[in-house]
């Protein structure tokens, strides 16, 4: 492939040796990983000449590794490549190691190993009331052990003559609400 570097590999594989290339490419799409209704997921957008996709991947969290997860991904019709996997436990703080290896035009293009480390999204509990009635009057009656009287002839500093007075007519409660009725002099 001419994006990428060909290195020949000779190794031994239960005894038997293996000869062939190997392409690393940076110029696959990006592997987009989120974890979401209790599955981690992987998503490639799809690139001209690729037919198969593998995700490989492995949690590793504290050093440990876990055993790496090679799966093939599926083609969806909105042109991205897709895995969901929900056996892969997180807690928060895992990383998961990954990369994406594409079987096509190109022969196999290998893309670089990524990390991703799992911090989901901290949620708000229930709404509590932090503040509570401490009187209520629904007016009922009017309750002169719970109300005053203002008796004044204060004027508010508006050169207007007012004048409060005790008398019942002008303050009383009538279907729940409570009156107040002015007495013009």
């Amino acid at each position: 492939c001419r994006e990428c570097c060909e290195v020949m590999m000779l190794s031994a594989v239960l005894g038997v040796l293996v000869l062939g290339t190997v392409c690393l490419s940076k110029s696959l799409p990006h592997v987009e990983v989120f974890h979401q209704d209790g599955a981690v997921h992987f998503r490639m957008q799809h690139a001209p000449g690729v037919k198969v996709v593998h995700f490989n991947y492995q949690k590793t969290h504290d050093s440990k590794h876990t055993l790496p997860v090679v799966a093939k991904a599926q083609k969806d019709e909105d042109g991205f490549w897709r895995l969901r996997d929900d056996k892969l436990s997180l807690q928060p703080g895992d990383s998961v190691q990954y990369s994406a290896t594409t079987y096509g035009s190109q022969g196999k293009v290998h893309s670089p190993v990524q990390h991703w480390i799992y911090a989901p999204t901290p949620t708000l509990g229930p709404r509590r009331t932090r503040g509570a009635v401490v009187y209520r009057d629904e007016f009922n009656s009017y309750d002169t052990n719970h109300w005053d009287t203002e008796v004044s002839m204060y004027g508010g500093m508006n050169w207007e003559f007012q004048v409060y007075t005790p008398e019942k007519y002008n303050v009383y409660s009538k279907n729940g609400n409570l009156m107040l009725k002015p007495t013009f002099t």
